[in-house]
């Protein structure tokens, strides 16, 4: 800390007083039943004598009052607190969010950690803007994703011919079409993910993938989709379910996936194993086949499992009745379930279109536990059973310290003990030798196998000889 903490006994009141010199300053501060007096110890504890626009309370403010107590174990941990560098928490107003630690060189949370987290967690979304139509509203699309500081933007209903690939404005623009404009699907990466496109695949005027190297070793991948409408046959909609099918094959079993767009299908609110209470509406049979193809894939619908408003969750609004649905979707695997922190509608996102701007939140690696394996040497300690290898292995470590010249003898205690170490690890291995696990037997084999069935044939024990066969047949 920055400063001398002393502590005076107050026999009336059997509080402590502190005193809390800091530099030329020296604060006297009694403490106690205040919220406002409890943050100002803390601030004053981390040094922090700052005055704050929130109107609440600040160490500088209560320097010199006396009119509230701490206890001493109150104070004690504030004090450590700080002495530890942890960080805080005001609980007052707009300082219940959780504060760094100022005056501190190396704060718990560093820009260092602040970027590890960043980039360990991705904003995607998914929008059908009706048609990109003019190159403007391209760029309309960049200024609603840097408004609602969003890296990935899955587009569709493109309308655009063929395909392509270009950026604009630190922008990279994948999209796929075909000859005559229609439907058509995109994404729009930022500079930092546009730079980690591994490949796309531009399927059709409806799918395409594209693949993100994230480290060395994993792969993201993001399939953007546009299903056709209610309008179009059954058998359009196996086709276009097909095709997703293959293009999922084109993805490895360890690989992050991401299926989004617009569905054009219900699903409704009722929970089943693919989605939560937070659906939208009532269930259709687009939505049937969309819930059976999530159950076939192992595949759950994010932005169903967070609890919003009604106005969050609908994606699509009818133009003519001004009726609600929700059939815009963002999918991920079952697996990556717990790595989705957030998913919402945008309703204020504008690009002239009946739809929202749905977003997703996910966290892209998981916390794993690294195991640690014991790689320690093991010797045969057994052959010290026999005097003569115990002898021996006497004689090489008396010889291996005695061989040790006194200009070589450290001086501190932890390099002495290293010396001897490898004095007695050497002799060791030169006498006794090392060991390996051996696999245990393994406990079941063909006899007891047998002895199971014969006793699951008794289990009835439908008279009197089977019972006490059943009782006294043990393993072996």
């Amino acid at each position: 800390m920055g400063g001398r903490n002393q502590s005076r006994f107050n026999g009336q009141t059997g509080r402590r007083a502190t005193i809390c010199d800091w530099g030329a300053a020296v604060t006297v501060l009694f403490v106690g039943g205040g919220q406002e007096a409890r943050t100002a110890m803390k601030q004053i504890a981390a040094s922090d004598c700052g005055v704050h626009d929130d109107g609440c309370c600040t160490a500088m403010r209560w320097q010199g009052e006396t009119s509230h107590y701490f206890s001493q174990n109150q104070l004690y941990n504030f004090i450590m607190m700080a002495s530890s560098k942890l960080k805080f928490y005001s609980g007052i107003g707009p300082h219940s969010d959780s504060r760094e630690v100022p005056g501190l060189d190396d704060a718990l949370v560093t820009d260092r950690t602040k970027n590890y987290k960043k980039q360990n967690i991705l904003k995607i979304g998914t929008w059908n803007v009706q048609s990109l139509g003019h190159r403007c509203k391209l760029d309309n699309i960049i200024l609603e994703m840097k408004r609602y500081d969003l890296e990935i933007v899955g587009i569709s209903e493109v309308k655009w011919k063929n395909q392509g690939d270009y950026w604009k404005e630190h922008h990279r623009f994948i999209y796929s079409g075909n000859e005559t404009g229609d439907a058509g699907v995109g994404l729009i990466l930022n500079k930092e993910w546009g730079n980690r496109v591994r490949n796309a695949e531009l399927y059709s005027n409806r799918i395409m993938l594209v693949k993100l190297q994230l480290n060395d070793k994993e792969i993201l991948n993001i399939i953007q989709i546009y299903m056709p409408h209610t309008g179009y046959s059954d058998e359009v909609i196996e086709e276009i379910y097909d095709q997703i099918d293959e293009v999922m094959d084109l993805t490895n079993r360890n690989e992050k996936v991401i299926i989004m767009g617009d569905w054009n299908a219900r699903v409704g609110c009722q929970k089943d194993h693919v989605t939560g209470y937070y659906g939208y509406g009532d269930r259709n049979c687009r939505g049937e086949r969309l819930i059976q193809f999530c159950k076939d894939k192992d595949l759950v619908i994010a932005n169903t499992l967070f609890k919003q408003p009604l106005n969050r969750r609908y994606t699509w609004t009818n133009a003519t009745t001004g009726n609600k649905s929700q059939i815009d979707f963002i999918i991920v695997k079952k697996t990556d379930q717990k790595s989705v922190l957030q998913s919402k509608s945008y309703p204020g996102a504008d690009i002239n279109s009946d739809h929202n701007l749905l977003f997703m939140k996910i966290r892209l690696q998981s916390k794993k536990k690294v195991r640690k394996f014991n790689n320690t040497v093991k010797f045969d300690l057994n052959k010290l059973k026999y005097t003569e290898c115990k002898i021996r292995f006497q004689n090489a470590v008396r010889t291996s310290i005695n061989g040790i010249n006194d200009d070589e003898v450290p001086n501190t205690s932890n390099e002495k003990w290293n010396l001897l170490k490898d004095a007695i690890k050497n002799a060791a291995i030169n006498t006794i030798g090392t060991t390996t696990n051996i696999p245990r037997k393994p406990w079941i084999n063909q006899e007891v196998i047998d002895l199971i069935e014969e006793r699951r044939k008794h289990k009835k024990r439908r008279n009197l000889e089977e019972k006490i066969r059943y009782k006294y047949l043990k393993m072996p």
